[in-house]
């Protein structure tokens, strides 16, 4: 606020949703053989949203793409619609539909941000993209009017090591030579756990796919194909995933909050390198998205926590913070009033606080700690915030405080002057990660 009668200004930080209405965005972004139990598990997190929304004055939107070779499904996708029980019901018909033919992560992903990108009325930090899948691709772009999307056919020998054989789909099983492809050596596919890294050392990828993609055909020779002779180490598995990576990255840059959910099914016991349905390349490079960006996990297909699995992701749209420290550093100018002064609310209610010395106890969740001198590290007057419980989005959590403009210039100029230096929150989300938020320096007039 400004300046008072009595040289006083009141200063406010804010965490959570300071609308009246929390509004959110939720597109799930499904593999074409997702298992029940997992579907079963984002209903079951959707009828918990449902449950906070009349409460917490909450409006949610949910949204479907079902992906195999094509994101374009209308019959298995369902756009934005808010959250209620006709809605829930919409989904649970769709999942329990069945969908063939191919895998397009890259597809599935940018339909999705494509799902979220038109909703101009939710901001970026309150949408929410959900992967689910096993991983193995070898397909991208968008399907042309037959409905075929692009690959990259690859010359290979076959098993008498002679025959000459293309393909696009997974070679390695196939391969006698196993050191001809880079998917088949195990240091490779090790590489694929850093999926930031590994698409920084192969983006020679770029010029490869752009060279050599083609809408996918069957049953004749391609039009074009990487020969034997012309061999670059790469399949179609490669160049899928990188493109995969690449919708990723996208998605990161949109600001979206992202979940990726890989299932093991390919990487199952007693199996080895080279050997028919083991591809753990492709669960390394889902589980372990967040690398480039967001939140990533492997998951146990045959054991799925159907009450919480997307237990985070349902988090994330409730709460602001799991807890967190602010420290605020007052401007030159200035000093706080007293600790009398400082008064917290949780969504808009008054939670009592008791000094002790220089801390202030707000409920046992909230501390306040003034350092009037500054710390053994940092010589300013500041005072550390600490979050001790998670902050809810639809009830914002607000610290108000008094500081007492003492530095009067000798002349009579307009100044604007900060009432902090600065302020800065360091904070876990309720996924695990962590993060910092900088507060705006507010600032005041006189003359």
């Amino acid at each position: 606020t400004g300046l008072d009668a009595n040289d006083q200004s009141d200063v406010t930080l804010s965490i959570g949703a300071t609308n009246e209405t929390v509004a959110a965005d939720v597109v799930f972004v499904l593999d074409k053989s997702t298992s029940n139990d997992v579907r079963n598990a984002a209903l079951n997190m959707l009828d918990e949203l449902m449950s906070h929304m009349t409460e917490n004055d909450l409006k949610i939107n949910v949204g479907l793409v079902t992906f195999n070779k094509t994101a374009d499904n209308d019959d298995f996708n369902m756009g934005l619609t808010e959250l209620n029980a006709e809605s829930k019901a919409k989904l649970e018909e769709i999942f329990g539909k069945e969908l063939s033919d191919g895998t397009n992560i890259d597809a599935g992903i940018r339909a999705g941000i494509a799902m979220l990108e038109a909703d101009t009325d939710v901001p970026a930090q309150n949408k929410h993209l959900v992967l689910v899948t096993d991983g193995v691709t070898y397909l991208w772009g968008d399907s042309d009017e037959t409905g075929e999307p692009l690959t990259m056919y690859v010359q290979f020998k076959g098993g008498d090591n002679s025959t000459p054989i293309w393909n696009s789909n997974s070679t390695a099983a196939s391969v006698v030579d196993k050191n001809f492809f880079n998917i088949t050596q195990q240091d490779y596919v090790d590489s694929f756990a850093n999926p930031a890294k590994w698409m920084e050392d192969n983006a020679k990828l770029e010029d490869i796919i752009a060279e050599y993609q083609i809408r996918q055909v069957s049953g004749v020779t391609p039009d074009k194909y990487v020969s034997i002779e012309k061999n670059t180490g790469y399949i179609a598995n490669d160049a899928a995933i990188y493109m995969t990576g690449k919708a990723w990255q996208s998605a990161v840059e949109k600001g979206y909050h992202l979940y990726a959910y890989a299932s093991d099914r390919y990487i199952p016991e007693n199996k080895q390198l080279n050997q028919e349905g083991y591809y753990p390349w492709a669960s390394n490079f889902i589980s372990n998205l967040d690398t480039i960006g967001g939140y990533s996990v492997l998951f146990d297909e045959e054991n799925v926590n159907v009450d919480g699995m997307f237990d985070g992701v349902l988090n994330s749209i409730l709460y602001a913070i799991e807890k967190g420290t602010v420290t605020d550093v007052i401007g030159d100018d200035f000093d706080v009033a007293s600790l009398d002064s400082f008064v917290l609310t949780v969504g808009g209610v008054e939670v009592p606080g008791t000094v002790n010395g220089n801390t202030i106890s707000f409920g046992g969740n909230y501390t306040v700690t003034y350092y009037p001198n500054g710390t053994s590290t940092d010589a300013r007057e500041q005072f550390v915030w600490a979050i001790d419980t998670p902050v809810e989005n639809a009830n914002p959590v607000q610290l108000t405080y008094t500081v007492f403009f003492f530095n009067y210039s000798s002349t009579t100029v307009f100044y604007t002057v900060p009432t902090n230096e600065e302020a800065t929150l360091d904070y876990t989300s309720t996924t695990g990660g962590s993060g910092t938020e900088t507060f705006p320096v507010p600032t005041v007039d006189y003359n």
